[in-house]
């Protein structure tokens, strides 16, 4: 039998050969080690990608987070390239780290997939913007003049655990919820209040228009309650679900195996619902977070309004909340959250003022209205005084 040339020279080699053929080997070895640790930066900054434009659609409060584990995998290829093998134990144990991190940024954001619900927002979305220089009673001013504070803003920086605003259709209540969810008062008021850290603030406005239940029931609002805590608050998806802790470590960063995997999913009763957002609140509550819910429109609840009213009672006893709501001044709201409760406004006694602002502003761009008042000299403040009057504090 012929035996190759090759393989003789590399038997009767001498021990020169044979050293110099071993650190041929290594190196071929590390090219390829290299090669495939390359290949896998490579496909990790893809998935970081990926993460970091899901963490803006889910508004999750993982965007430094992630930005790290980013500029970590550029810090790895960077180590790579310089061939310092005195680094790679180091580089070795960075990679083990950031897969854990990706592998559990990936399971929460599952989980607030699962927890999230088309035209969540709608109604928020189209409630218009209020008129410029109104509501600005709310935090102690008016039309740029000092005024004492209102008792909504006093309420923000009390231990009272309800406010609650009442008026007639049309009256401004989602207008003047949506001013007071945004306003950055109302946060800097709340962060008194809770003292410790941020409070978490979570909004949600019942339609009862809308074509998905969830936009008018109960277990919706629950659900949109804890997707914005849990948004907000990630480290509580894992203290909640306690079996969500061994996900990272089992899987390190492999989305293959993570997809495979049966992650927590919304409660399928309203009783639910209440019991995991006790769990989440009592566990926020002492790890010293406060959160305040505003809740808006009772009213256009797709069930009773006993219904509503005792859910808003068993909120009450949730530890670390407070509750702004609305609704239109139905017997049942005004007897089952108390006439005589001191944190409360009606809508229309407090807007007459601001429907002023409002219509002498759109009549001063109003050329009509400009030559009818050179006309009837006087008469245009009589129409606009008669115009307050009629609408009785209904902006409509």
């Amino acid at each position: 039998m012929d035996i190759p040339s090759s393989s003789v020279s590399i038997g009767l080699a001498g021990t020169g050969d044979q050293q110099s053929l071993s650190q041929r080997v290594d190196r071929i070895g590390n090219a390829l080690s290299n090669s495939i640790v390359t290949e896998q930066l490579s496909a990790m900054s893809q998935r970081f990608t990926k993460l970091e434009h899901q963490n803006k659609i889910l508004e999750e409060s993982r965007t430094s987070e992630i930005q790290r584990l980013i500029e970590a995998v550029d810090d790895l290829r960077e180590s790579l390239k310089s061939g310092d093998h005195r680094a790679r134990a180091n580089d070795a144990l960075l990679l083990l780290s950031v897969a854990k991190d990706e592998a559990r940024y990936t399971v929460e954001q599952r989980v607030l997939n699962n927890f999230r619900f088309h035209r969540m927002d709608d109604r928020y979305s189209n409630i218009a913007k209020p008129h410029k220089n109104t509501f600005t009673w709310a935090f102690g001013t008016q039309e740029g003049v000092d005024v004492p504070l209102s008792s909504i803003a006093k309420w923000f920086l009390s231990d009272s655990d309800l406010f609650r605003v009442s008026g007639k259709p049309a009256s401004g209540k989602s207008t003047l919820m949506k001013y007071l969810y945004n306003h950055k008062k109302t946060k800097d008021a709340l962060r008194s209040w809770a003292a410790e850290k941020p409070a978490i603030l979570a909004g949600f406005f019942f339609w009862y228009a809308a074509k998905d239940s969830l936009q008018k029931s109960q277990q919706g609002l629950l659900r949109s309650l804890l997707y914005q805590i849990f948004r907000q608050s990630p480290d509580a998806i894992w203290n909640v679900f306690s079996d969500l802790v061994k996900l990272p470590q089992q899987n390190h960063g492999s989305n293959l195996q993570l997809a495979s995997l049966q992650l927590p999913t919304p409660p399928g009763t309203v009783r639910e619902h209440i019991d995991l957002l006790q769990s989440v609140c009592t566990w926020l509550s002492k790890s010293g977070q406060r959160c305040c819910f505003f809740i808006d429109g009772l009213d256009e609840y797709e069930g009773r309004p006993s219904d509503m009213v005792r859910l808003i009672h068993t909120l009450q006893t949730i530890p670390g909340v407070k509750l702004c709501i609305t609704s239109r001044p139905w017997n049942e709201f005004e007897e089952g959250f108390g006439k005589r409760n001191t944190y409360k406004l009606y809508m229309h006694d407090l807007t007459r003022d601001d429907i002023r602002v409002y219509v002498r502003e759109e009549f001063a761009g109003d050329e009509n209205y400009q030559a009818f008042e050179a006309r009837e000299n006087g008469a245009g403040a009589e129409l606009i005084q008669e115009i307050i009057d009629s609408a009785q504090g209904v902006f409509l």
